[in-house]
């Protein structure tokens, strides 16, 4: 074999050394492929976000096998019921028939009380009601009461020498306008003019809010 034949053999031979190197090579699983970046496949499917369910799915690509498993999310505690209201017991006087019975047996029997108006001041629909009397059978003028009633229960009272109607200017206040009188004023003559007092529940007990001075004689 000349020389130049001999080179030639020599490179064919490594030649199919190589070759068979390269297919060797390709079929050693996990060589030479992708797939070291992919030995573990994992996806996350959550089924329902309301239920707080969730499922994971973990593949293993060497193996083909599937690991399912179930993940529970605790779920944001339920608000707190709301609580009951807690009013005050209803008295026996809801009405105003029942609150002008009461007034009217206060008075003496030589003396009866005597309500005046209680339409205008008992007024439906407000917190704070009231009942304006005086006593009848007395030689002058005996005075003002006023009676004050929350949810049926007498809440308060109070008297004043000459006292007007009463206004309600909310459902929690009622204000009395009265005649104010000075050190030495007789009975028939108030001389210190007008005064307003106002008085108001404010979901306990009963205030006044302003001064009283000379109410009373």
């Amino acid at each position: 074999m000349t020389s130049r034949n001999k080179r030639i053999a020599a490179i064919t031979a490594l030649l199919l050394g190589i070759v068979a190197a390269v297919s060797l090579v390709a079929f050693v699983p996990g060589c030479g492929s992708d797939d070291e970046s992919t030995d573990t496949a994992t996806s996350k499917t959550t089924t329902d976000r309301t239920p707080t369910t969730e499922t994971v799915s973990t593949t293993d690509t060497n193996t083909t096998a599937t690991t399912v498993r179930t993940v529970t999310v605790p779920a944001a505690p339920a608000p707190a019921p709301a609580p009951a209201p807690s009013g005050a017991t209803a008295g026996p006087y809801t009405t105003q028939a029942a609150a002008v019975s009461y007034v009217e047996s206060q008075g003496d029997p030589g003396s009866p009380m005597m309500t005046l108006d209680p339409s205008s001041t008992w007024r439906a629909g407000a917190v704070l009601h009231v009942i304006h009397a005086t006593v009848s059978g007395s030689a002058s003028y005996a005075g003002d009461y006023y009676y004050f009633f929350v949810d049926g229960n007498l809440v308060g009272q109070e008297y004043f020498t000459y006292g007007a109607p009463g206004v309600h200017p909310d459902s929690n206040t009622f204000v009395v306008d009265f005649q104010v009188f000075n050190p030495g004023d007789p009975h028939c003559c108030p001389s210190g003019g007008t005064a307003s007092v106002r008085f108001n529940w404010d979901g306990s007990s009963l205030h006044t809010l302003d001064p009283m001075t000379g109410a009373v004689m």
